[in-house]
């Protein structure tokens, strides 16, 4: 049990069951929070959120899914698959890397979504810029970390030249850019640099998702 002064404005406490705050008992069993006693004040808010997103980010999920992070607003979480998009590894275990357009990309989700065993997940989506851009920033953590694709550089055509149509480490993003022309925002998970690209063109990275309520909003 831990206790807090009135006076106390904001702070966060990890590891603990019980919080008591200016007669107020806060208590977190499972990721669900109970208020004993009292009614609670604004100046509680950051205590409450902290209670309310008990997961670590990096943390890998029963169904194999790996917990990003919070979506800006604070009202979702982000779980995202522990892989790419039909990620494979060769005969001697070295990644395989496989970049679509974003149109095959929609396809394959709905693929993903359709015809699964009793139990699994059916709610798998391409993320927004504001949800892919968490997960750049949380890329390192826990059993996020070395899953996505940093190092590989765009493939080659048959003649030896650079294939500018495909980029590996550039990640597809389901927010449109609204310019006349079938454009989707990516993000490029070595620095964070946010781009465009045609959608029934250019072939990249896409990392499906999962949004779940905030428990308790």
């Amino acid at each position: 049990m831990t206790e807090a002064s009135k006076d106390t404005k904001s702070f966060l406490i990890e590891n603990v069951k019980e919080i008591i705050v200016g007669g107020i008992t806060i208590k977190v069993d499972g990721g669900d929070v109970k208020v004993i006693g009292g009614k609670l004040a604004p100046a509680n808010d950051t205590a409450i959120k902290a209670a309310k997103d008990a997961l670590e980010i990096g943390q890998r999920m029963y169904d194999g899914s790996v917990y990003g992070g919070l979506t800006p607003d604070g009202k979702y979480q982000i779980f995202a698959k522990e892989e790419d998009l039909d990620f494979t590894k060769s005969f001697h275990g070295v990644p395989q890397y496989v970049t679509m357009t974003f149109n095959d990309a929609v396809k394959r989700i709905k693929d993903l979504n359709t015809d699964v065993p009793f139990g699994a997940r059916k709610d798998w989506q391409i993320g927004s810029l504001e949800v892919m851009q968490v997960l750049q920033k949380n890329m390192d953590k826990g059993y996020l970390k070395d899953t996505f694709n940093t190092f590989d550089n765009p493939g080659f055509k048959a003649n030896g030249q650079t294939d500018y149509d495909n980029w590996p480490t550039v990640y597809w993003t389901s927010t449109e850019r609204n310019n006349g022309m079938p454009n989707m925002y990516d993000i490029d998970f070595r620095g964070g640099r946010v781009s465009w690209h045609l959608k029934d063109r250019i072939k990249q990275a896409c990392r499906p998702v999962r949004l779940v309520p905030v428990p308790g909003l």
